[in-house]
C-alpha cells in the first residue's frame, strides 16, 4: 500500500486524511445507497435541527437574535460561496438528499 495520499503528490507528503478516508470513499462510491443515506442525515442534522432550534428560540422564547444572526450567516455563507465558486472534481460523489450542496 501506498504511503503518500494521491497518485499526484509530487512533494512527497504524507496526507493521513487521504489515507484513512479511501476505504470509506471507495465503499460510498460503490454503494451510492449509503451515500445518499449519509447526505441525508447530514441534511437533517446539519440544516433542520439548527432551523428547528431557532424556530423555538424565536417564537417560543421570543429571542429574535438566533434568527437574525442565522440569517445573516447564510446570506454571507451564500455570497461567499457564489463568488468562489469552483467546478466540482470529477471523484466528487454528489448527491440530490444533501443540501446545500
Amino acid at each position: 500500500a501506498r504511503l503518500l495520499s494521491s497518485p499526484n503528490n509530487s512533494y512527497q507528503i504524507i496526507d493521513a486524511g487521504y489515507i484513512a478516508t479511501t476505504p470509506l470513499y471507495n465503499f460510498l462510491k460503490e454503494n451510492r445507497d449509503w451515500n445518499d443515506f449519509f447526505a441525508l442525515i447530514n441534511t437533517v442534522v446539519g440544516v433542520f435541527a439548527p432551523f428547528l432550534y431557532i424556530a423555538w428560540q424565536t417564537f417560543w422564547v421570543g429571542d429574535y437574535v438566533p434568527a437574525f444572526k442565522y440569517l445573516f450567516i447564510s446570506a454571507m455563507r451564500s455570497m461567499c460561496g457564489w463568488c468562489t465558486f469552483l467546478p466540482p472534481d470529477p471523484s466528487y460523489l454528489m448527491s440530490f438528499k444533501d443540501f446545500p450542496d
